[in-house]
């Protein structure tokens, strides 16, 4: 299991791809038998893209956690795991408001500026000013972790990192649902494409702010209950 915070965009083609994390699977089976698996989880990258090809991430990343698998030792003491979630309700941002201004100055060429112009559109005849999701956390011993429901920026994974009692902590991005781009007030105010109205971004910051919040409740309810008291 690893955890990266990196778009998986590199290879863009015709056809459904696997990326850096499929490099890192093959190499890793290469390396330890046909039995071996990979699972991946995404950290908070909605903001962060590759300077380098899938390839070379792939092949970077995969060399660097075989070092460490190959110097890893028994680990024979007890492991406390726990769980979390919450239900919470999400405000998204203002359809009402005006968009023309925003999405001039989005830079995006004139029939990508139409389709950001038809998803307010959409958006203002579906109605919902809100939407039902769920935060998760768990930890296994003293690493913990916590997703949320669309593509985390990095910003707010730090802020996780920084307030959460475990010694380890690896916030995730598209956890359970999809909201789209979890925005902060800076990228609000700044403009540019991802905090344009669509339904590839519909939480408002302070929406994102809620639930980062909350996130960090729940990792700190685990670490209480669980690593700090030695409880299953």
């Amino acid at each position: 299991m690893f955890h990266f915070s990196l778009h998986t965009n590199a290879n863009f083609s015709q056809y459904f791809s696997s990326d850096y994390p499929g490099i890192v699977y093959m190499k890793m089976k290469e390396k330890f038998g046909s039995d071996f698996i990979s699972l991946f989880i995404p950290g908070a990258c909605a903001n962060i893209n590759p300077i380098m090809g899938y390839k070379e991430t792939g092949e970077i990343l995969s060399e660097i956690m075989i070092n460490k698998i190959e110097k890893e030792k028994d680990f024979i003491d007890r492991i406390e795991l726990g769980s979390i979630k919450k239900e919470v309700v999400v405000p998204f941002k203002n359809f009402e408001e005006d968009q023309t201004e925003r999405i001039e100055k989005s830079g995006w060429p004139d029939w990508v500026k139409e389709y950001f112009k038809r998803e307010v559109e959409i958006l203002r005849e579906i109605g919902k000013k809100e939407a039902k999701t769920i935060i998760q956390a768990w930890c296994i011993g003293d690493i913990g972790f916590v997703s949320f429901p669309g593509e985390l920026f990095v910003e707010w994974g730090i802020k996780v990192k920084e307030e959460s009692p475990f010694l380890w902590t690896y916030p995730c991005e598209l956890g359970g649902d999809y909201l789209g781009y979890l925005i902060t007030k800076k990228v609000w105010e700044n403009g540019g494409y991802e905090p344009l109205i669509a339904r590839s971004s519909l939480s408002s910051w302070e929406g994102v702010e809620f639930m980062v919040k909350e996130g960090i409740k729940l990792l700190k309810k685990l670490y209480k209950k669980g690593v700090k008291n030695g409880e299953n």
